[in-house]
């Protein structure tokens, strides 16, 4: 894999210093608008930075296990100095890990470079299956677990892709038997928290946000008065917050004793029943968000001071991202195809690679859209590699298929009108519009690969051991 990587820097060493050099010029200017770290602001979650940094504290005084934020990144904000107000350290490391929202207290910056991590590993492992690598996916995939509480599905989401894919394309018994054993790793880890959680803070979970979580969706998808006999009382005084009020979530849980004692539980129950009472409509809801929120930009985040330097040249370049995110739409199309291409067919090529890196895209805008009820632009911000990968890396290898004997037409009018339905969506976004799009981009896109790259000539096999 070094050698690989060293050759691909001699191969493209000008692009890429080139890009370097733009993105270093982006985050000068970034920092020179406002070079502080947002400590307090939350744009609708008033349960953000502080509550990293109190997790980060309660560390020092030896409690490992947290009910409320989970260790991955308090552990990062203690290494770096930040309980002690001294926050530079952190910002030069998240503008390391990324330029978006590097201002920000916020667990995503750590979560991201664990995700660009793990694809290059997941990368690598479908090329060359060595009985080691599942092993350092496991590792990485752990860690992004104890990141935010909606990855703790993705060790088991990555293991069953790999078993499908094993069993489409088989491996050796000694790569097998390291997989397997590396997921069971994976929620021993995962378990050990939980037990910890149990023993010292008598909360049977990772963290107690979820319960939070459950009622946030059942008010986002107003279904709090659909919550059975037993909860009536509360569901009407969340549908008053819902109705007349019109205020989220964190105001019910912080203005009424009632939905915070214990952990949330009385929160966590009210969401839990009103969804069981309509698990459909949850479904169908959450569905919804999962084809039309990959677009979204969490603005506000940005942290952009009006009377800073730079503040012209930042806004335009807000704004040119806005349009960029434009063509996440087709995110959902694009990573379903590329999920099934290596299960499709038993040739080994390089495009397999890109099979499980969709399934990290499906996972990270699934899970968020099934979990989440607030602030998806940042949310999305973890799998943003996976995201650009494979919707720019979509777009571009049209480009490659265009060389292909015949494609050349096809190729360019699906772009064409690939764009033309970003352009429609981003101006008149529907449910209707986005499921159509994604079926059409889906079945025509799909065929055009498959013709293009789907019966290419197999490599040369990998060594395995």
């Amino acid at each position: 894999m070094r050698l690989a990587l060293s050759s691909f820097w001699r191969a493209h060493r000008l692009p890429l210093a080139l890009l370097l050099a733009i993105a270093g010029a982006i985050l000068v200017a970034y920092f020179a608008n406002s070079p502080k770290a947002e400590v307090e602001f939350d744009s609708q979650n008033p349960f953000g930075t502080p509550t990293y940094l109190g997790a980060a504290r309660d560390m020092l005084h030896g409690h490992l296990f947290s009910v409320g934020r989970l260790p991955a990144y308090p552990l990062l904000l203690v290494l770096l100095g930040a309980t002690q107000g001294f926050y530079w350290l952190v910002l030069a490391v998240q503008t390391l890990m990324f330029a978006a929202y590097a201002k920000e207290i916020l667990t995503e910056s750590l979560a991201l470079t664990l995700v660009a991590a793990l694809m290059a590993s997941i990368a690598s492992f479908v090329q060359r299956p060595h009985p080691s690598t599942p092993w350092i996916i496991a590792a990485l995939a752990t860690v992004t677990t104890f990141t935010r509480p909606e990855w703790i599905f993705l060790p088991l989401a990555l293991g069953a892709y790999f078993a499908l894919l094993a069993w489409r394309r088989p491996v050796t018994k000694q790569v097998a038997v390291h997989g397997i054993g590396a997921v069971v790793a994976c929620y021993v880890v995962v378990g050990i928290y939980v037990a910890g959680n149990a023993v010292f803070n008598g909360f049977a979970g990772t963290s107690e946000i979820n319960n939070i979580g459950l009622l946030g969706k059942a008010m986002q998808y107003d279904m709090q008065l659909e919550a059975p006999a037993p909860y009536h009382d509360p569901a009407v005084l969340v549908d008053n917050y819902v109705h007349i009020l019109q205020l989220n979530v964190w105001h019910v849980v912080i203005e009424n004793p009632a939905f915070s004692a214990n952990h949330y539980e009385l929160s966590g129950s009210v969401g839990r029943a009103a969804i069981l009472a309509d698990p459909l409509k949850y479904i169908q809801l959450s569905t919804e968000l999962v084809l039309t929120r990959n677009a979204d930009v969490d603005l506000p985040l940005l942290h952009v001071v009006s009377d800073g330097p730079f503040r012209l040249e930042l806004v335009a370049l807000a704004h040119y991202t806005v349009d960029r995110y434009a063509f996440y739409w087709l995110l959902p199309a694009f990573a379903l195809w590329w999920a099934l291409f290596p299960l499709l067919s038993r040739r080994k090529q390089p495009l397999d690679s890109l099979g499980p890196i969709a399934v990290l895209a499906l996972y990270g805008t699934t899970i968020i859209g099934f979990a989440g009820f607030d602030e998806y632009g940042r949310y999305h911000t973890v799998f943003l590699p996976a995201t650009n990968i494979v919707v720019w890396g979509t777009l571009l290898l049209n480009v490659v298929a265009a060389r292909k004997p015949l494609l050349g037409l096809w190729s360019a009018s699906l772009v064409t009108a690939e764009i033309a339905w970003v352009i429609l969506l981003a101006t008149v976004p529907s449910i209707q519009l986005a499921l159509a799009v994604t079926l059409a981009t889906l079945l025509l896109q799909g065929a055009l690969f498959w013709f293009a790259f789907g019966r290419a000539e197999p490599t040369a096999r990998s060594a395995t051991t």
